[in-house]
């Protein structure tokens, strides 16, 4: 019961990332900042809480695989800030449950770059998500938002993010991991700030801060579920990320979600089941 707990607990924070950055976007009338500031800001507090791990011994600055976390940051970074981007036009509701096409984009980079296997069922499973994804944003001539688009790459940047973290998981610790991976997003988007900075009000510094710790306390709760339970018993449980932001989205703004976001939603959901359940059949 008590992994289940955390990983109910981790979603819930997940889904509170996306609300603090619907306010950062709130505030910028009065002063307006680039997205990428906001993805800084998220990687200065999150290598700045991470960083004690280096002193107490729980993590090291010696990675197996330096290299790949270029890559898995440089997916972090551009998922972050096309998230940031969407949730300042777009219903959070929506926002969220489109990055959950995420596993259509993995499943289609462990076949192209890993050389993969893929059995039909999994193949259905993240199509039906796909599609899901493809109701809520309703890609017709009366309906479809150019915005919607983002989203979508902020869920191919995911996928890039989570198909690195798979070999990372085999080579470093999660202390490591966790500390090479806010260090190398710092390091990226200290570079971009040379030629993009604008200074945030104490306001916006404080909501920014607040998502690097809001991101960070997640990502250990999910790390400790995971070492204390079964993935596949999990993994359904990731899905309470778009209850979350449906609520809190609602609540925060007055946001109500139309039929179509429930309906994609579902699939969404449904998809995420089906591929939970092939991947364990797969492994006995």
């Amino acid at each position: 019961m008590r992994p289940i707990v955390l990983v109910l607990l981790a979603c819930a924070l997940f889904a509170v990332t996306n609300l603090i950055a619907r306010l950062v976007a709130e505030t910028q009338a009065g002063n307006a900042i680039h997205p990428l500031v906001i993805t800084f800001g998220r990687y200065l507090s999150g290598f700045l809480l991470v960083a004690p791990a280096l002193i107490t011994g729980h993590a090291s600055f010696r990675s197996r695989v330096p290299k790949l976390y270029l890559l898995r940051s440089g997916g972090g970074v551009a998922s972050s800030t096309c998230m940031f981007i969407s949730v300042a036009y777009l219903p959070v509701a929506d926002v969220t449950a489109i990055s959950y096409a995420s596993p259509f984009f993995a499943l289609m980079l462990a076949v192209l770059f890993l050389g993969e296997r893929v059995c039909g069922a999994r193949w259905g499973a993240v199509t039906l998500g796909f599609i899901g994804a493809l109701l809520i944003t309703r890609p017709t001539p009366d309906t479809f938002q150019v915005m919607a688009l983002v989203p979508f790459a902020a869920a191919i940047a995911i996928a890039i993010e989570v198909t690195c973290a798979r070999f990372i998981a085999q080579r470093d610790s999660i202390g490591t991991a966790m500390v090479w991976t806010n260090a190398v997003g710092l390091l990226i988007t200290s570079a971009i700030m040379l030629f993009l900075w604008s200074t945030p009000t104490w306001e916006q510094a404080v909501l920014i801060f607040l998502i690097g710790a809001v991101t960070v306390s997640g990502q250990t709760l999910m790390i400790a579920a995971m070492s204390k339970g079964e993935a596949s018993l999990l993994a359904p449980m990731f899905y309470s990320t778009l209850v979350y932001a449906a609520v809190f989205a609602w609540l925060a703004f007055g946001e109500v979600p139309v039929v179509w976001t429930w309906a994609g939603s579902a699939l969404i959901i449904v998809s995420g089941l089906w591929l939970a359940q092939s991947s364990r059949s797969s492994t006995r």
